[in-house]
């Protein structure tokens, strides 16, 4: 399972435990509420954009070899 967040704190780790594989944070940089929220569109697609590249690269690895 694959979590979106607004960014990610240092124990972002203990979403493991609940089942999530890999956590990205839609927000790139420190930035006021406003600027987040201005940004909001623009941070979400480049965020699922990089998420559907890493499935996609997932997908052409061949393990075991």
């Amino acid at each position: 399972m694959i979590a979106i967040a607004g960014n990610l704190a240092a124990d972002v780790g203990v979403v493991h435990a609940h089942g999530i594989d890999a956590v990205f944070a839609v927000v790139p940089r420190p930035c006021s509420l406003e600027d987040a929220l201005a940004d909001a569109a623009t941070n979400i697609r480049l965020t699922a954009r990089n998420i559907a590249a890493t499935i996609k690269l997932s997908q052409g690895l061949r393990f075991g070899k």
